[in-house]
């Protein structure tokens, strides 16, 4: 989803979408309509947002933006009593994708870590790590993976389904999809299934997209991208010191060494031929995907390096 404003073209709304005015007031009316030669601006509140590629963030407000920059952010956060959640995303490498998800219960002290390395989800326990096994019910964490395989492209997928105690029983918040490629980085799709919870979420997902005053433009031929530098969301602690293990820790500080090859494969421009070939690889696996941010970023990515197989894995993620 985008949010739409007097110079912006009316982004493509999903049926369950919540759409909302400036004002803050509930309104009927379609993002993106002229009225007297002006866009009423507006966002809309989706069930689902998350990170993909460069990364390319899709807040569950409406909010959608690029992030080109290295580092340890709160990703989303999710506090209502009892219950107070945290997760982090690390961004590194060569083009600043997704390394490395944290996952922590601030209630109850538990946490859960992945990163691309292997793909693995670990939790902590009596201050060891250990692998979490597909089915494994984290008390109200529920994980199950599976392998998503294609001739020439391997995906780990995970699927963590998060629920608090009330007193009429449980209560499903969220799920956590994730996507990853061992050794190359992984994706994020986090859904709420109420979406008045949406009012109880911070950090990169819960981004208002009437909040631009921190953000600039990137042109490419390719695109024109909202870029945000999220410096509020950004961690000044260590991953060890926020919750993480030191094995994953040394991992994403050997990819944050790739960090110098970032600008020179950002600023090569792609060429008229090869956004021509991006469009239609990336028309050719998002026949079925609507969302016209998505499919942007799925061009800018391959033809900025990730070429088909990045296609292939914007189709898998938010077709999930």
């Amino acid at each position: 989803m985008s949010p739409n404003s007097d110079d912006g073209a009316p982004g493509v709304l999903a049926s369950n979408s919540q759409c909302y005015r400036y004002s803050g007031q509930a309104g009927k009316t379609t993002c993106g309509a002229t009225f007297y030669s002006k866009r009423r601006f507006c966002y809309c509140k989706d069930a689902s947002g998350g990170s993909s590629g460069d990364p390319h963030i899709q807040s569950l407000r409406g909010a959608h933006y690029s992030l080109l920059k290295e580092g340890t952010f709160l990703a989303w956060s999710f506090s209502k009593a009892p219950v107070e959640w945290q997760l982090y995303a690390h961004y590194a490498g060569s083009t600043f994708t997704t390394q490395g998800l944290l996952l922590l219960d601030k209630s109850l002290g538990r946490r859960m870590e992945m990163t691309a390395e292997d793909c693995q989800w670990r939790s902590q326990e009596g201050g060891k790590w250990h692998a979490v096994k597909s089915g494994a019910q984290e008390l109200s964490w529920k994980v199950q993976t599976t392998n998503l395989t294609s001739p020439d492209l391997v995906v780990m997928g995970s699927e963590i389904n998060l629920s608090m105690e009330v007193p009429q029983g449980q209560h499903k918040v969220a799920r956590l999809l994730s996507h990853c490629t061992p050794g190359d980085h992984l994706d994020f799709k986090l859904t709420m299934f109420k979406k008045e919870d949406i009012d109880y979420v911070n950090g990169e997902l819960g981004v208002d997209p009437q909040v631009w005053n921190t953000s600039s433009l990137f042109y490419s031929k390719s695109s024109q991208m909202q870029m945000r530098s999220d410096l509020e969301f950004e961690a000044s602690a260590s991953w060890s010191s926020l919750g993480g293990s030191a094995a994953a820790a040394e991992y994403l500080k050997k990819k944050q060494q790739e960090q110098a090859e970032a600008s020179l494969v950002l600023r090569k421009d792609c060429t008229e031929s090869e956004i021509r070939a991006a469009t239609k690889t990336c028309a050719k696996y998002l026949k079925n995907i609507l969302n016209q941010d998505v499919f942007a970023d799925c061009v800018f990515d391959v033809c900025h390096g990730g070429g088909e197989a990045e296609a292939k894995r914007a189709a898998l993620l938010f077709s999930g």
